[in-house]
């Protein structure tokens, strides 16, 4: 039985970016969005092929593999990388990237947790430091004996950030993407808040030891900060047809563009929902019911909601609605549902808490917000 291809193909998105980085005068870009939201997927299935017909070479790191010790995960990866590209196998590169779609396409279904600030770090030794520095020199070596030009894929790249023991690390790629005009690189994260303090702000919070202190960023100004679209409306139609043709069910097209807009445009819980419906035999609400529990779980939105106070609630949910903090109206509808008078100071301390829990994102005059179905799960605490 032929598999069943779920993945709606970006091909034009694919060449713009690499345009950008190839021909632009900044050669990386940092791709920002939220978790589930189908960059990694995009990164393997349309970007990383796209750029091999385009004369890159591509090479894909998902620093989430070792977020303990990712100095270890890149320089095992490079070191594979490197012993594809001097392979006289022409489908050396394209396996090695296809291990990494299999990969993804066994995680798929399961629900992954966010980036654990508990973990142990490993800090990063001066020869590490300079074994990444041999290698990224050995790849350049290598695609230009091929007549091609390297182009970094950094999936996850926001855990470089987790630990002040990485900061060498990035240091050691920024210096060299800086070094080698020949490098491309393409970063992306799955958090906003956290990919934008890399490349946007001089200093950012980083965690030394168990605190958190203020730290230069070495990726600061070296790449374009881009914000990652959610797939084009057209996309309905596409997994329409794919319920049509394999499994001969024929779902209402607004059902099913209703659905994707609740669960936020997220292609991961999107596929999940479609599981559901073939697998299952659900049709759209029934099984919305069943994705709606597994956001939940995979947000853990109640351990957040536990540690938000009401206003802090009642300050996301402003946010959310209107973009706005302070308005006569805004410190109306906060007074009201607290029951007395809430002073702006209040609002203020809480807007800094939710941007500090990363739950709230603020840059280039935008407001984001980083956790699929919070909104949701706070109204029905506070039964709003």
């Amino acid at each position: 039985m032929r598999q069943v291809d779920w993945h709606y193909k970006r091909p034009e998105l694919a060449t713009r970016y690499l345009k950008s980085v190839g021909l632009s005068p900044i050669s990386r870009i940092a791709l920002l969005g939220v978790r589930r939201i189908g960059k990694t997927a995009f990164l393997l299935k349309d970007l990383a092929p796209k750029a091999s017909e385009l004369g890159f070479v591509p090479i894909y790191l998902n620093i989430w593999e070792n977020e303990e010790s990712p100095q270890e995960h890149i320089i095992m990866t490079l070191d594979r990388f490197i012993s594809s590209m001097k392979s006289s196998a022409k489908q050396s590169i394209k396996d090695l990237l296809a291990s990494e779609v299999k990969k993804l396409d066994i995680n798929l279904g399961l629900i992954k947790a966010t980036v654990d600030t508990s973990a142990s770090h490993t800090a990063v030794t001066p020869s590490e430091i300079s074994q990444i520095s041999e290698q990224i020199k050995e790849v350049i070596r290598l695609a230009s004996e091929m007549d091609k030009r390297p182009l970094f894929i950094i999936d996850e790249v926001q855990i470089l950030n987790s630990s002040e023991k990485f900061l060498p690390l990035q240091a050691c790629l920024r210096t060299n993407f800086d070094t080698f005009d020949e490098i491309c690189a393409i970063y992306a994260g799955s958090s906003r808040g956290g990919v934008a303090a890399m490349f946007n702000q001089k200093e950012a919070e980083v965690l030394t030891g168990e605190k958190f202190a203020k730290r230069e960023m070495p990726f600061y100004n070296s790449a374009s900060l881009v914000e990652f679209p959610h797939l084009e409306p057209e996309c309905i139609d596409f997994f329409l047809g794919v319920l049509a043709d394999r499994f001969s069910i024929n779902c209402p097209k607004r059902e099913l563009s209703d659905a994707f807009k609740a669960l936020d445009y997220s292609p991961f819980w999107l596929r999940m929902l479609l599981t559901e419906m073939t697998a299952n035999m659900q049709d759209v609400t029934s099984a919305m019911k069943i994705i709606k529990g597994k956001i939940e779980v995979d947000g853990a939105l109640d351990y957040i909601t536990a540690g938000l106070s009401k206003i802090d609630k009642l300050v996301y949910l402003r946010l959310h609605g209107t973009r706005s903090k302070y308005s006569q109206q805004d410190m109306q509808f906060y007074s009201e549902h607290m029951g007395k008078a809430v002073k702006k100071s209040s609002v203020q301390n809480a807007i800094s808490k939710l941007k500090r829990l990363k739950l709230v994102t603020e840059y280039d005059a935008g407001m984001f917000f980083e956790k699929a179905g919070l909104k949701t799960y706070i109204e029905k605490d506070l039964n709003l």
